[in-house]
């Protein structure tokens, strides 16, 4: 999140950043949220924040698309610095690229006004207009 944040500040500073937290793996979600709100409060970090909610990755699929693309990042970094360590468990590329074409077909997340809708779709859904 830190990483994201910065990297917003230091090369895009008009843009700004939204988060989607998993509700699905607590307590990480909740502690998640925690540090989101840590930084919303520090003015250091705070002048890109947007928002941020709560969903559950099993019935959306862009929290489904980031999830393995975080995995595959993850296995890739492992591989390359760590040749090591054991191939990919779970083949990615079928599975993000059907969940990639999901996320297109309901409504492009990628841009700015479908993620906006989103935001506004699953503030709705916990009430909290």
């Amino acid at each position: 999140m830190q990483f994201g944040i910065g990297f917003v500040r230091d090369h895009y500073p008009s843009d700004e950043i939204w988060f989607v937290f998993d509700v699905e793996n607590q307590p990480i979600a909740q502690e998640s949220r925690q540090r989101y709100l840590n930084y919303i409060h520090d003015p250091n970090w705070n002048r890109n924040l947007a928002g941020v909610a709560q969903s559950s990755s099993i019935k959306m699929a862009a929290l489904q698309t980031a999830d393995l693309l975080a995995y595959g990042g993850y296995r890739h970094y492992l591989k390359k610095f760590y040749p090591d360590a054991l191939d990919m468990d779970f083949p990615l590329p079928p599975a993000f690229a059907r969940l990639v074409k999901q996320v297109e077909n309901t409504g492009g997340v990628y841009e700015k006004t479908a993620l906006a809708k989103i935001v506004e779709q699953i503030k709705e859904r916990e009430g909290q207009q």
